[in-house]
């Protein structure tokens, strides 16, 4: 599923560039359509009679008010369906970063047509756990990537979270350091992948005549060291 590669295949697309929040945004819609997308339209969208109603369908844990307050739907009522409006309303609700796919369809009631957004929310996270740090614990670095517990992944947030353990390290010395990978295993905890970085060897090269223990000795970093 996308929130399971999403970090990681932004990363090895991008080179393992610090992305930034723009780039993390075009990065989680790129890794969308490569790795399955988002389908648009479930059902047809009728483009020819006004909304009467909009409605968010498949909400089980995100707040409807709490989510309408951060994506702003363009969608009006009393206002005729425009195809690319809505197109732009599916991405928008996408990009949030609750949901693993997004749709949208038109329907017909008693009192006119209903503009309905069917979402499908990302697991709940029950626990956040950490493979590869050696250097801190799950305990400290969970104070350092803060991830609610029993609420949806949100995958805009854990791109934030990422940057922020990253941040952590680099400011403690560890340059090295990286997130691999984040994904969700079966029991729904949210695995985050590290490399501390720890130097493996030193190789030069364009000084001939002098030997590598010369260059090693004069530098403060050797095999081993992080």
């Amino acid at each position: 599923m996308i929130f399971n590669m999403i970090v990681f295949v932004t990363r090895r697309l991008f080179g393992h560039l610090r992305l930034s929040s723009f780039e993390c945004v075009c990065a989680c819609l790129f890794v969308a359509c490569v790795f399955g997308g988002v389908p648009l339209y479930g059902q047809s969208v009728n483009t020819f009679r006004e909304i009467s109603e909009i409605t968010i369908s498949g909400l089980r844990h995100v707040d409807e008010q709490l989510l309408l307050s951060q994506v702003t739907l363009n969608s009006q009522l009393n206002q005729r369906a425009v195809e690319g409006v809505v197109l732009n309303d599916v991405q928008r609700l996408y990009l949030s970063g609750y949901f693993s796919e997004v749709s949208a369809h038109t329907a017909f009631t008693d009192s006119g047509m209903q503009l309905v957004f069917s979402v499908t929310e990302n697991p709940v996270v029950k626990a956040v756990t950490f493979s590869g740090n050696t250097l801190f614990s799950d305990a400290v670095l969970r104070k350092e990537m803060i991830v609610p517990l029993g609420r949806p992944l949100n995958t805009q947030q854990v791109l934030r979270e990422t940057e922020r353990l990253e941040l952590f390290y680099h400011t403690a010395g560890y340059e090295l350091f990286q997130v691999n990978g984040v994904y969700m295993d079966e029991q729904d905890q949210l695995v985050v992948k590290v490399t501390e970085g720890k130097i493996g060897a030193f190789e030069f090269a364009g000084a001939d005549g002098v030997a590598d223990f010369v260059f090693s000795r004069e530098m403060g970093s050797r095999p081993g060291l992080f």
